[in-house]
């Protein structure tokens, strides 16, 4: 009877030994293959390996290869929710950690992933790698003040200057002026590209530094020889209201069979300044022929018109600019204001003043 016990208990070992050595070889065999086709780039199949490999054993090591993996194929959300796994089973891992900053920094959750970074370092020491990664992640927060707080106290390699350069020319044009100006005068002074130039240039442009800008201008034109940056001369100089120099440009663009539409704007531009109303007409009427310059050229048309007192030509075009372009609206309503207080138009002047009062109000909120 003992015997017969044991042999039944033997058995059932050996079954239960067979079992575990087949799910372990099968965890194995999908971990192996979807490492290997991880390497090879065939992401999708190495994520249904890592799945198939889950669904024997949870563990750290294989929520980062899903939470990796998704990653790469941009499920950035799914990715997110494999880290989390994976941190909950190993909190303080460095290597899930640093995932799950880069993660949450393609998500552009970058307060998660600054969090992440500091945790880092507080529990495997400070490394300029990571603080170059907390700044950058600062500065795509828009949060300038700390990233270049961080930044002061690196010494950043070209391939990271380039990457802060990259961040700040994603900026509005009128954001963070002076730090994109320090930033990128630095950079050009290294690297002495045309590139870093025309950065450092349109950010000099936005602290409107006249002398620097009137500086970089005379020596963009003299690397790049374009038609843009001889147009980008001209009208710098006609701004600046010196007008043969801006001709100057106009000249070397037209050298170069500029198309004829710009050459009409520019000069256009020109006599307008120089109050010759009556040919800023007539070259802003031939610009008008390209789509390209309608808008602009229909605002400065129409402001050409009412300083030459032809009214009835104006109001058609600030009547049309006033529906539909949100740029020039308030401008045109301010023309036509003034059109229909000289013809003496008081119904036009209360829609006017309406219209003014609305434009205002849409502003603010």
């Amino acid at each position: 009877m003992c015997d017969k016990k044991n042999k039944t208990s033997k058995n059932l070992f050996t079954l239960f030994l067979i079992s575990f050595l087949l799910i372990s070889c099968s965890k194995g065999s999908d971990l192996n293959k979807g490492d290997i086709e991880f390497k090879n780039g065939n992401y999708e199949k190495a994520l249904n390996y890592y799945l198939k490999t889950l669904k024997s054993a949870e563990s750290d090591i294989i929520y980062y290869k899903l939470a990796q993996t998704s990653l790469k194929l941009k499920k950035n959300i799914q990715a997110d929710s494999f880290v989390k796994k994976g941190l909950n089973i190993e909190p303080e891992k460095e290597s899930l950690l640093l995932l799950n900053a880069q993660i949450a920094s393609e998500r552009r959750v970058f307060s998660e992933a600054i969090f992440s970074y500091n945790k880092i370092m507080k529990l495997y020491g400070e490394k300029d790698e990571y603080k170059f990664e907390i700044a950058r992640n600062y500065l795509l927060y828009k949060n300038v003040k700390d990233g270049f707080e961080v930044i002061k106290k690196l010494t950043l390699t070209k391939e990271q200057k380039e990457i802060i350069t990259e961040i700040l020319l994603t900026y509005p044009l009128d954001y963070a002026c002076f730090e994109k100006e320090s930033f990128l005068k630095e950079y050009y002074n290294e690297t002495k590209t045309t590139k870093a130039l025309r950065d450092y240039y349109n950010a000099v442009k936005c602290t409107k530094n006249l002398e620097i800008q009137e500086s970089l201008i005379e020596t963009l034109v003299e690397k790049e020889k374009t038609i843009e940056s001889y147009n980008e001369a001209a009208l710098f100089y006609i701004e600046k209201e010196n007008l043969e120099k801006a001709e100057e440009y106009i000249f070397k663009s037209e050298s170069i069979k500029m198309e004829q539409s710009e050459t009409e704007y520019l000069r256009g531009e020109i006599s307008f300044f120089k109050g010759k109303f009556e040919n800023a007409i007539l070259f802003y009427e031939k610009a008008l022929k390209n789509p390209n310059f309608k808008i602009k050229n229909q605002i400065h048309l129409a402001e050409a018109y009412y300083f030459s007192n032809q009214f009835k030509k104006a109001e058609p075009i600030l009547n049309e600019l006033l529906k539909n372009s949100k740029n020039y609206s308030l401008t045109a309503a301010i023309y036509l204001r003034n059109i229909y207080e000289k013809l003496e138009n008081p119904e036009k002047i209360k829609e006017i003043d309406f219209f003014i009062k609305w434009i205002h109000k849409s502003n603010k909120n």
